[in-house]
């Protein structure tokens, strides 16, 4: 909780989130070249692959500042419900919400998305953009995914991956160094995660790769660090710059290389739960 509160401020100057309110990669294409655009592109292209239709709830699982949810009440007219285990990021959503007139239709709590406090099948669609990663066992999340999902309902997902479960050991080395320095406790392996959608149950409609389109992000965000960092360092010597920021600022740095290197890849993947589930009691 300490690095998403004490973070907050880092991403607001490095990522401009006062303008376009992502805590995410931006996805980069012939049309989106600014950063700005490109954290814009990631909810348009997700809201796409989700199929949304007015008065659809959806459940933004993990929401940050709430940036993502405030635009889809924004562009598609659905409910949204965020949920971040943040204090901070919370109000700072529902600020947000009242600032761009969609507070009618966003909703902000304080809860864990593997223990939700929602009934079964309340949402159409669940929406996780770069959260997933931040949680140990990533079944606990497929299994309370599957449980809010309403039958027919999507679960539309963009996060890191790792394409194999064994990299050589610099490489291991250098992936293990970023996550700890973002808080992240682990990437699952892409063919895993997949397999594991389809044990809970879900039909996977689509996995693809994104790397290429978040990479011009990564290197923006390695260059915008890199030159913070003479200041960071001098700060940090002098004792007013927070642990927390301070590896906020060396994983920015990792980030980049290491996905240039393939030793994380970026992914979305869709599915969706079926309209009928097969009795799992029954034995053949």
């Amino acid at each position: 909780m300490t690095y998403y509160d004490g973070t907050l401020i880092d991403y607001r100057w490095v990522m401009s989130t006062n303008r376009h309110f992502g805590l995410h990669f931006g996805y980069y294409d012939e049309r989106h070249s600014t950063c700005a655009a490109a954290c814009q592109n990631s909810n348009r292209t997700l809201a796409e692959k989700a199929r949304l239709r007015s008065g659809m709830r959806v459940l933004d699982a993990g929401c940050g500042i709430g940036g993502s949810s405030v635009w889809l009440a924004q562009h598609h007219e659905v409910y949204v419900t965020g949920v971040t285990l943040s204090l901070q990021q919370c109000r700072a959503a529902r600020e947000l919400a009242q600032q761009v007139d969609v507070a009618d239709r966003t909703e902000f709590h304080v809860h864990d998305y593997l223990a939700l406090p929602f009934a079964d099948r309340s949402f159409d669609i669940i929406w996780a953009l770069e959260s997933v990663c931040y949680t140990t066992d990533k079944a606990d999340f497929l299994r309370e995914a599957m449980r809010v999902l309403r039958p027919g309902g999507r679960l539309v997902l963009a996060d890191g991956f790792r394409r194999d479960h064994r990299l050589p050991s610099h490489q291991e080395r250098r992936l293990t160094k970023w996550l700890h320095c973002w808080a992240v406790p682990g990437f699952a392996v892409i063919s895993r995660f997949i397999d594991s959608l389809a044990a809970h149950g879900f039909v996977v409609l689509e996995q693809s790769e994104y790397t290429n389109h978040v990479l011009p992000f990564s290197r923006y965000l390695w260059t915008c660090s890199l030159f913070c960092l003479p200041a960071a360092i001098a700060l940090r010597a002098c004792g007013l710059l927070s642990h927390e920021r301070w590896n906020n600022l060396i994983g920015a740095i990792i980030q980049y290389p290491s996905l240039k290197s393939r030793d994380w890849e970026y992914w979305i993947v869709v599915a969706e739960k079926p309209l009928s589930l097969p009795d799992r009691s029954r034995s053949d």
